[in-house]
C-alpha cells in the first residue's frame, strides 16, 4: 500500500501525465515498473469517452492518467467480491473508523514521530517535517512550503502536533513538492 501510495505521489509530482507498466526490458523480472510519459493529446483522446473531441466534466475528470490510476486501485481495494461495483456495505467497511484501524493508524504515525521528531516533543516542526519527507516519500519543498505548513498548524505553535499531522498525512497537496529521487 505505500508503494501504491508513493507511486501516486510520484505521479502527481510530475509535469506530464505518466503510467505505470511492466517492461519488457527487464524479462527476468517483469515486476520493474517503466513510467511512461503521456502527451497532451493522448491524455485529450484516452480521456474524451464518446470522441466528439470536446471534454464533459467526467471526461475532464479521466484526464489526470495518475488520479485515474489511482482511484481505479482504490476501487479495486474496496470493491471486495470484484463485482465490477462498490455496495453501501463495501464503502462502509473500507472507510469503517473502528478501533483496530485507529490502533494500526496512530501506530504509524507514532513510529514516524519516534524516528523523526529528534527533539521528541511530540510534535513535528517544520524542519523535521521536511526530513519526513525527504527520507520517506524522497520530496523536497518548493518556496511556499512555510504556508502550507501553517495551514495544517492548527493551534498556530509553529509545529505539527500527533492529530495536526494526521491531517497533514490525509490532506496535504503532494503536487506542491518535487521529487528528489527515485529508486526502483
Amino acid at each position: 500500500m505505500h508503494c501504491l501510495i508513493f507511486v501516486a505521489i510520484l505521479c502527481t509530482v510530475t509535469a506530464a501525465p505518466i503510467s505505470i507498466e511492466n517492461s519488457s526490458e527487464h524479462e527476468d523480472n517483469p515486476q520493474v515498473p517503466v513510467i511512461k510519459t503521456e502527451t497532451p493529446e493522448e491524455s485529450f483522446l484516452r480521456s474524451d469517452a464518446n470522441p466528439d473531441r470536446i471534454l464533459n466534466f467526467d471526461e475532464y475528470l479521466h484526464s489526470d492518467l495518475s488520479y485515474v490510476q489511482l482511484k481505479q486501485a482504490e476501487f479495486d481495494e474496496m470493491d471486495a467480491n470484484s463485482d465490477g461495483v462498490i455496495s453501501a456495505e463495501e464503502y462502509g467497511k473500507f472507510y469503517d473508523i473502528s478501533k483496530n484501524s485507529n490502533d494500526e493508524t496512530n501506530k504509524y504515525y507514532a513510529g514516524i514521530f519516534k524516528e523523526f521528531d529528534k527533539n521528541m516533543d511530540k510534535k513535528m516542526s517544520e524542519s523535521e517535517l521536511k526530513r519526513v519527507l525527504s527520507k520517506r516519500f524522497f520530496l523536497a519543498p518548493k518556496d511556499n512550503f512555510g504556508e502550507l505548513f501553517a495551514g495544517f498548524d492548527a493551534d498556530k505553535d509553529g509545529s505539527l502536533n500527533l492529530a495536526e499531522y494526521g491531517r497533514f498525512d490525509q490532506e496535504f497537496p503532494f503536487h506542491e513538492l518535487e521529487p528528489t529521487r527515485v529508486i526502483f
